[in-house]
């Protein structure tokens, strides 16, 4: 639910966006005039709302007129990570955490008598 118009005194919603390996912060609402604009059960008379997860809006009166902009907010998700090592021992890099499209190297474990033959993983999304 993403209107492109609304009338002026008349609530509006919205529908909180989704986007795979980020978490949704809020709403970033630009381009208001001074006058008392409702959002979710709070009102604010300032140009802007810095960021909200509210779904609903009224009176988002803009300055020139004609448009307010929603702009979404994203955080990258950070995920754990687990190491089973079946008796071998942690090479000199092993993080125990990773964010969502940033890179990370896992130095490979060692075991005496044992060549390691690489990494199984599991618990991932498509």
């Amino acid at each position: 639910n993403h209107p492109t118009i609304a009338t002026y005194d008349e609530t509006f919603n919205v529908s909180n966006p989704t986007r795979t390996g980020y978490t949704f912060s809020g709403w970033k609402v630009t381009g208001m005039d001074n006058v008392m604009h409702t959002y979710g059960g709070q009102t604010t008379n300032a140009s802007s709302i810095e960021s909200t997860k509210a779904t609903s809006f009224k009176n988002l009166h803009s300055t020139s007129g004609s448009e307010v902009t929603f702009t979404a907010q994203w955080t990258k998700n950070t995920y754990n990570i687990a190491y089973e090592l079946d008796g071998g021992a942690y090479g000199t890099n092993h993080p125990t955490t990773a964010t969502y499209d940033e890179t990370f190297n896992v130095s490979n474990p060692s075991r005496t008598g044992y060549t390691f033959s690489g990494w199984k993983i599991t618990g991932m999304n498509n």
